[in-house]
């Protein structure tokens, strides 16, 4: 499946659209060809707040979208292998997630990492986070661990429960994990587990 883009959205909100311009015509009641652009213009400013809300809040609690939602904080566990040596790190994981994107930002002890690109698909029956990174060590360990590149995978199986704003709203499990490799051959596993509110 692909992703979610604007796109598939555009016969909703034509839809919408007319929906809003019809009110505006019994409101306004056009006589003139600049009424009728006083019209036009409403439609347009209202349409805007309405799909900018949509895209970026407003989908999470609408039942018909089949995308997991993540919550904003994660603490993580970056298992690491780099020529031979095995390592591990603890990281704070934050998702800026909205419905066409999500935004990854990870930081450790010694690097920040923030995702260029990142999209939610749907791979054999399971929806899957896919991002590009790029980090930003800090300058004392810059030598040791400079600037990387990377992509990473997580699997995103929905949190497990019978309670109506689960099935709803298809909750990301607490618990996530994942891959990821570098331009500097690194290769590791990265594990998640909600921050409890």
């Amino acid at each position: 499946m692909k992703p979610v883009s604007l796109g598939d959205y555009i016969k909703p909100f034509i839809f919408i659209a007319a929906i809003i311009f019809a009110f505006a015509y019994l409101v306004l009641s056009p006589q003139r060809l600049k009424d009728y652009t006083e019209c036009v213009a409403y439609t347009v400013s209202v349409m805007s707040v309405i799909a900018w809300v949509y895209i970026h809040w407003g989908w999470r609690f609408s039942p018909w979208e089949r995308m997991p939602r993540l919550e904003n904080k994660y603490s993580g566990t970056i298992k690491f292998l780099y020529n031979g040596t095995i390592g591990e790190k603890k990281a704070e994981i934050s998702f800026c997630q909205t419905l066409i994107s999500t935004q990854v930002k990870i930081k450790t002890d010694e690097i920040k990492s923030i995702s260029v690109a990142g999209n939610i698909v749907l791979e054999n029956d399971v929806y899957v986070l896919y991002y590009t990174y790029i980090t930003s060590p800090q300058g004392m360990v810059n030598a040791q661990n400079p600037i990387q590149r990377g992509s990473c995978r997580i699997e995103l199986e929905l949190q497990e429960g019978k309670s109506m704003k689960t099935w709803l709203f298809r909750k990301a499990s607490p618990k996530l994990s994942g891959d990821y490799w570098t331009n500097r051959k690194t290769t590791g596993d990265i594990i998640l587990e909600e921050i409890s509110k």
